[in-house]
């Protein structure tokens, strides 16, 4: 068994450091690179993002497979519960 970790065929590991991630005005290389700054009343700034329809329609199809596969994990562990729980009664 090898003792480093190979990735998965077609995988890329992600690199990306989001402690350090942060939106910086002007910055080409933003990837949400189309944010505004704006002020509000008491003068603190913030960042607003405008989302084209596709990025949203691909940030949804995401959240809900997400959604979907913890779903299916909660219904599975609670099916695997009543069926120990049924089978220890018979005895």
């Amino acid at each position: 068994m090898n003792s480093h970790s190979t990735p998965i065929q077609g995988k890329r590991p992600d690199k990306r450091d989001l402690s350090t991630s942060s939106i910086v005005v002007g910055n080409k290389k933003n990837k949400l690179s189309d944010s505004v700054n704006m002020q509000s009343s008491d003068n603190e700034t913030t960042n607003h993002f405008h989302l084209s329809e596709a990025d949203i329609d691909g940030i949804s199809k995401k959240l809900h497979d997400l959604l979907k596969s913890d779903i299916e994990s909660i219904v599975s562990s609670v099916v695997q519960y009543k069926e120990v729980k049924h089978s220890h009664r018979r005895l």
